[in-house]
């Protein structure tokens, strides 16, 4: 049951399909679409309802409606129009989804898989009724997400300042004898570029890393170690090769190594 979806899990995902829409209204079944794009959902969840030709995760997305979650969340409004549903964000919708738009953006930009997204956003902390200046709002520890403010991109300092503690935290973690390497390939930049090459690496998410204002950022940071990993550009782009799943960094080192025990 852990590994089913929650409506809880499609709030912020549902209100994301419904901003990025025209006029921020979306049709259900166009929101069915959005989710199942974003999330791309696998195990239980796409088992065929008996007597329906619908799966799990389409029941649970209608059950946004008939519960009426994002309504009493104060979210979202539904309304029939010639028979066809469509959910439109509210001002209180919004605000929340702008308070979360960095997580939004992590999660999605990192193609974690099923499970994973869908827990992360369950987490994300629902207190609709909470004056704004109250709200915890999630940190991330990913300085390769970057938000839209107005017509530029832009990487918040402190996503920086936390993304880079994290990074050295885990070189130092993954060193030997001060060298860090590709834990999928053992590529040592330094060996290639000397110096230049000193302590470059790039730091794989292989699950979500983040936290919320407040939280102990050494403890989340000493916790994240056994979630990212040390790997070389290449291989970075390896495991996220296919968006719909992203390679565990083993399976990529088994196919490197057989791959030279075969051309040598």
């Amino acid at each position: 049951m852990a590994n089913r979806v929650t409506e809880r899990d499609l709030i912020l995902p549902a209100l994301w399909c419904i901003d990025q829409n025209k006029n921020k209204t979306i049709s259900t079944t166009n929101l069915q679409r959005c989710l199942r794009n974003l999330l791309h959902p696998s195990g239980e969840d796409l088992e065929i309802l008996e007597g329906r030709r619908d799966d799990k995760f389409s029941q649970k997305v209608r059950n946004l409606r008939s519960h009426k979650t994002l309504e009493s969340l104060g979210f979202a409004t539904y309304e029939n129009r010639s028979g066809n549903g469509y959910w439109t964000i509210t001002d209180q919708g919004n605000s929340f989804l702008q308070d979360n738009l960095p997580l939004i953006m992590y999660l999605l930009s990192n193609d974690f898989n099923y499970i994973d997204a869908k827990d992360a956003f369950g987490r994300v902390e629902v207190e609709p009724r909470a004056p704004k200046a109250t709200r915890r709002r999630p940190i991330i520890f990913d300085e390769n997400t970057i938000i839209s403010e107005g017509e530029k991109m832009v990487v918040e300092h402190q996503t920086y300042t936390r993304s880079r503690k994290l990074r050295e935290t885990a070189i130092e973690h993954y060193s030997k004898n001060g060298k860090i390497v590709c834990q999928a390939c053992a590529f040592d930049f330094e060996a290639v570029y000397g110096e230049l090459g000193r302590g470059f690496i790039e730091i794989h998410h292989a699950k979500p890393v983040f936290a919320y204002e407040g939280d102990d950022v050494e403890k989340v940071i000493h916790e994240a170690l056994a979630n990212v990993i040390p790997l070389c550009s290449n291989c970075h782009r390896m495991v996220h090769r296919r968006r719909d799943h992203v390679m565990p960094v083993d399976q990529l080192a088994r196919i490197i190594h057989s791959t030279r025990k075969t051309s040598s």
